[in-house]
């Protein structure tokens, strides 16, 4: 299964979005700060999920013949039950609030109520195949993917393939897998999906646009990139930045 998230910055890219669906046969894809309208004229092998009732943050397209249903959601988050080649997952696609308007708490609320829909949608369809992708507007090591009523990540594999709950206070916890450190490096500068460089404690990269797992899906996650190029056509700056004009973010690109 190929998977694509991208936050577009408000800007029209429907072009560069067909041009990455199909390039890199993309079986689900999730935007944001996109107006879902616009997905109307992307490729006919596509089709708008509907979710406009639930989530105002995050838009959806599958390929025609890949079944997707709407299972929760809430303005920031939509949960979504897909099944293909005979397997069923859960999909998570999410905007989670900017340190503009808020901050780590207000980001913590929202994540608790994704973690208990995600639950419920796991036991619902007796499946622990779920992925989680999106802007989660922190860096991996940040609290809310860290802390135990939250994400409950963990960034080294070996761990979650030892034991995926953990006690904490007589309360037990599931974990999730976040491998996003494993693909931020310096070769091809590959530094992470956003760049910003104002502030005196600035990291200029930042690595908001992040996928994470369940155990279950671990050993199955063979690619993750944020992707620099579409259609032969760079999206970041000489000096490597992306480009406003294209979106302030790079489109994230998963195969599991």
């Amino acid at each position: 299964m190929n998977i694509l998230f991208w936050n577009l910055h408000g800007n029209d890219n429907v072009e560069r979005i067909n041009h990455l669906l199909i390039d890199h046969d993309i079986d689900v894809a999730f935007f944001s700060e996109f107006e879902s309208n616009s997905l109307d004229s992307c490729n006919k092998s596509y089709h708008v999920v509907e979710n406009k009732s639930l989530c105002e943050k995050v838009s959806v397209v599958a390929k025609n013949h890949i079944e997707v249903s709407v299972k929760a959601g809430g303005s920031r988050y939509i949960i979504l039950s897909c099944k293909l080649d005979m397997c069923d997952y859960i999909l998570v696609g999410l905007h989670l609030n900017s340190n503009i308007h808020s901050g780590p708490e207000e980001r913590k609320s929202t994540i608790r109520y994704i973690v208990d829909d995600i639950k419920d949608v796991e036991s619902e369809l007796n499946t622990n195949n779920t992925l989680v992708i999106g802007d989660f507007n922190c860096s991996p090591f940040d609290s809310e993917m860290t802390q135990k009523d939250t994400f409950n990540c963990v960034l080294y594999k070996g761990i979650i393939m030892e034991n995926d709950m953990v006690k904490h206070e007589k309360r037990e916890y599931k974990r999730f897998y976040n491998p996003m450190l494993d693909y931020i490096s310096e070769k091809e500068q590959r530094y992470g999906s956003y760049y910003y460089s104002c502030g005196i404690n600035t990291l200029y990269w930042y690595t908001y646009d992040q996928v994470i797992l369940r155990r279950e899906l671990v050993d199955k996650l063979k690619k993750v990139v944020f992707c620099k190029e579409i259609n032969k056509s760079s999206i970041v700056s000489n000096q490597g930045i992306p480009i406003k004009g294209i979106s302030d973010h790079l489109p994230l690109l998963v195969e599991v």
